[in-house]
C-alpha cells in the first residue's frame, strides 16, 4: 500500500467515526493548517540550524505529536524533508524550525518566546489567550471552526516575515 494512501485512510478513519457519522477531529485539521501555514512564513536566517530537516516540535501533546508524525511522513517544508519530534522539556525548543506548544503557563510564555524569537523558531499553540499572551500563531474554535490568530507584535519581535495572503485570513492580535 502506498504511503500517500495509507495516510489519506488514516485521516479518513480518524475524520469519520466507524457509524458512519461526519466527525470533525480538531488535530486532524490542526496538522494539516501546520504544513500549509508554512508556506506563507519566511523564517530569519539562522546559520546554526541544519539545513537538512525541517524539524517541527511537539511539546506536551502526545496525540498531537503522534497525528502531525503521521500527517507530515515523507513531506517537505522550505525544500526539506520533515522531522517530527517530540519533546520533553520546553527548552529544546531552540532545535527547532517550528514548536507546537500545549499545556504551558502563562508564566512561562515569556520567556519561552524571548529563547524561540532568538533562534528563529515559529511557535504555535492553541491555548486559551495564548495569542495575546505572546504566541506566534494561536488556534481557536469559533462557530465550530477551526481558525488561528497571529500576534503581529510576536512575528516581529522574531523577524518573521508572514504573507499578507495569509495575515488577512487571520484574526490579527
Amino acid at each position: 500500500m502506498a504511503p500517500v494512501f495509507k495516510i489519506f485512510l488514516f485521516i479518513n478513519l480518524i475524520i469519520f467515526n466507524i457509524e458512519g457519522k461526519a466527525q470533525y477531529n480538531e488535530n486532524v485539521i490542526r496538522a494539516a493548517y501546520i504544513e500549509r501555514l508554512t508556506r506563507f512564513v519566511e523564517w530569519p536566517q539562522i546559520t546554526s540550524r541544519d539545513t537538512g530537516y525541517f524539524k517541527i516540535g511537539v511539546y506536551g501533546d502526545a496525540e498531537f505529536y503522534n497525528i502531525l508524525k503521521i500527517a507530515l511522513i515523507d513531506k517537505s517544508i522550505k525544500s526539506r524533508k520533515v522531522t517530527v519530534i517530540e519533546l520533553s522539556d520546553y527548552k529544546e525548543i531552540e532545535t527547532c524550525d517550528l514548536c507546537y506548544l500545549s499545556g504551558i503557563s502563562y508564566n512561562d510564555i515569556e520567556k519561552i518566546m524571548a529563547s524561540a524569537n532568538k533562534a528563529g523558531v515559529l511557535i504555535l499553540s492553541a491555548g486559551k489567550d495564548y495569542g495575546t499572551k505572546g504566541i506566534h500563531i494561536n488556534f481557536y474554535i469559533e462557530e465550530d471552526k477551526l481558525k488561528f490568530e497571529i500576534n503581529r507584535k510576536a512575528v516581529s519581535a522574531g523577524n518573521f516575515k508572514i504573507s499578507s495572503l495569509l495575515m488577512n485570513n487571520s484574526k490579527i492580535i
